[in-house]
């Protein structure tokens, strides 16, 4: 890293003395990558103002892309690709029509027995109030009605158990308990990989169990 910043070609953004430091490109970097590499110049933009309140969020959702990577190699199903909220990944997928825009969104390769297009939502502090969950959640609903998505992954980070089991509530709610797993965010970041999409290992946490949930009404819709 010593390197590439004598080089001019890093950006170090120091949040506090007890928060990760931020590591960007600069417009040098970028102009070197696209020069040497020009596959890569769609995917390489300068990186926007992020705001405090926004970092602990964005964070997560970095989390939750390398745990995807990880989680992949380990079923033997490759990330093929990621994309953050507003991503061409998305918009292939048919979701802004739903009013749906996933924190993250990740393609793994085919696999028998496996979910191939899967949402991420970071719940974060529990700053999202109830109403405007349920309002969400219902809105993905009618995704996996429609067969565009194959799984959803709510993690949980900044909260106790209890805003676990508020989600799990909702989830059931609109009968989404076959296809979704809440995890916490301790769980994504664990050395050794936690399948936190097995069924019952996230949700169980929450209290209840993905399989026995009394909601079967998406159970002809699973993919897999």
């Amino acid at each position: 890293l010593r390197q590439f910043f004598d080089a001019g070609f890093l950006d170090f953004m120091l949040i506090s003395s007890t928060e990760p430091t931020l590591v960007s490109l600069t417009a040098k970097a970028i102009a070197e990558v696209r020069q040497r590499e020009p596959d890569l110049a769609a995917r390489l933009r300068r990186v926007a103002p992020i705001a405090y309140a926004g970092v602990d969020h964005h964070l997560g959702v970095v989390d939750c892309r390398l745990y995807a990577v990880a989680w992949g190699i380990s079923r033997s199903a490759p990330l093929q690709r990621w994309a953050n909220a507003g991503g061409d990944v998305a918009r292939e997928l048919g979701l802004p029509a739903y009013r749906v825009e996933p924190d993250g969104l990740a393609e793994f390769s085919a696999r028998p027995g496996g979910p191939r297009f899967v949402a991420c939502e970071l719940d974060c502090a529990a700053t999202e109030p109830g109403s405007v969950l349920a309002g969400k959640l219902a809105r993905y609903a009618a995704v996996f009605q429609d067969h565009r998505l194959d799984r959803l992954w709510i993690v949980v980070k900044g909260a106790g158990i209890e805003r676990q089991r508020t989600i799990a509530a909702l989830v059931a709610r609109h009968g989404l308990d076959v296809v979704v797993r809440i995890a916490d965010h301790a769980a994504i970041v664990t050395r050794s990989v936690v399948d936190i999409d097995s069924p019952g290992a996230a949700n169980g946490a929450a209290g209840t169990n993905s399989r026995s949930g009394t909601s079967t009404s998406l159970q002809g819709f699973r993919r897999d």
